[in-house]
């Protein structure tokens, strides 16, 4: 495991660019693409706190169950399952499918993956936070099962909550600050 500070800028930049042209397409009227770039800055977070830590994975599923992410990916789990569908019927099957709610929804947690104070230092997981918090979303993929998904579900966002106040109280960033751009944080 190496980190990849570099990667995780880059990331975390395009997950806040993400943000804002969300924000833009929807004013414009088109919840479709709002929806979409919402989505995908939701990845873009994620992927940016995996590369901090030195993980790269493919699949969506696991990319949101990383133990480290902000705790709105564990208490907006069914809404970001909802986003993800609409995502792929916007981008693949039909237009105007997406309400102007849902993108509004999809807005707002993306907004809130981008809590700053997540990205600050904090040693990188192991493997055990890794077997837990991948068991948690929906207990298929993790060694944990299905038998261990509710209390992996609660330890995670402990684990989470306690990441979040130690981020806070440490000075200094593991990720240099991201300029602003758009309509972002």
């Amino acid at each position: 495991m190496t980190a990849d500070r570099e990667a995780a800028r880059r990331r975390l930049e395009l997950a806040d660019l993400n943000v804002g042209r969300a924000t833009q397409a929807q004013k414009a009227g088109d919840q479709d693409a709002a929806l979409i770039y919402a989505e995908q800055a939701l990845i873009n977070a994620a992927g940016a706190l995996l590369a901090r830590d030195g993980w790269s994975v493919s699949l969506h599923v696991v990319r949101f169950s990383y133990p480290p992410l902000p705790p709105v990916y564990a208490s907006e789990r069914g809404l970001i399952d909802q986003i993800r569908s609409a995502r792929n019927t916007a981008q693949y099957d039909a237009r105007d499918r997406v309400s102007a709610g849902l993108a509004a929804d999809a807005i707002r947690v993306a907004e809130r993956a981008l809590l700053r104070e997540v990205f600050l230092g904090r040693p990188s997981v192991t493997r055990i936070d890794l077997a837990v918090g991948f068991g948690m979303y929906g207990g298929l993929y993790g060694p944990l099962g299905i038998a261990a998904t509710v209390g992996a579900q609660v330890l995670l966002q402990t684990v989470q909550s306690l990441a979040v106040d130690a981020a806070i109280s440490q000075s200094s960033p593991v990720a240099p600050a991201v300029p602003q751009s758009g309509g972002g944080k």
